[in-house]
């Protein structure tokens, strides 16, 4: 938990900062819901500074699907943006006639039929020093957000703060903070989808 991001929050609700984490009335109260906000808006948005990849070593398991290999996902996992060179958005030149499934996770695993596995990936970033500004503004706001009924029962302030969060996230966009689904496609897929038609 970051004092920085939850004195932002605070501030946006006409509150005093708070010099520890657990300092009453309000510290005890971001406690409970920072994780959660943060791991939220990881896997609402795919900001550049939590992507990862990894290159996956097959487990020495029984697969439950009819994949041949089976793979531990990373612990720090939030979303998975491609499996090998397979895009969240179909690459049509690797379409298989089959079910088109190229891989499936399951639980805390993913099967596939190809080994190694690369994985590109939203992770679970905890350490606010890698924040970009634009990160540490929309977690302030939602958090902001989040605590409005507790603390103020303001209707208004809630709709201002929804609204400062809209901005926040706009703004990530238009700085480059956050990858659009645009973006995520493999090279020349628009031509492949369109030449498939």
């Amino acid at each position: 938990m970051n004092t920085e991001i939850i004195n932002r929050a605070l501030l946006k609700l006409g509150e005093n900062p708070i010099s520890s984490q657990n300092e009453l009335p309000h510290g005890r109260n971001f406690n409970l819901i920072y994780d959660d906000v943060r791991r939220s808006l990881l896997s609402m948005y795919v900001w550049r500074f939590a992507v990862k990849t990894a290159e996956l070593a097959p487990l020495d398991e029984k697969t439950e699907t009819n994949r041949q290999y089976r793979f531990q996902l990373p612990a720090d996992l939030i979303t998975v943006l491609n499996v090998g060179d397979f895009y969240k958005f179909p690459d049509l030149r690797d379409l298989k006639m089959s079910s088109g499934e190229r891989y499936v996770i399951l639980g805390d695993k993913i099967e596939c039929d190809f080994n190694p596995l690369p994985l590109a990936y939203v992770a679970d970033i905890d350490d606010a020093t890698k924040y970009p500004p634009l990160f540490k503004e929309t977690m302030a706001a939602r958090l902001a957000i989040e605590l409005t009924v507790k603390i103020h029962r303001n209707l208004n302030l809630y709709q201002l703060l929804e609204s400062q969060f809209v901005q926040a996230i706009s703004s990530a966009m238009q700085h480059n903070d956050i990858i659009q689904d645009t973006q995520a496609l493999g090279e020349n897929s628009w031509v492949m989808i369109r030449e498939a038609w």
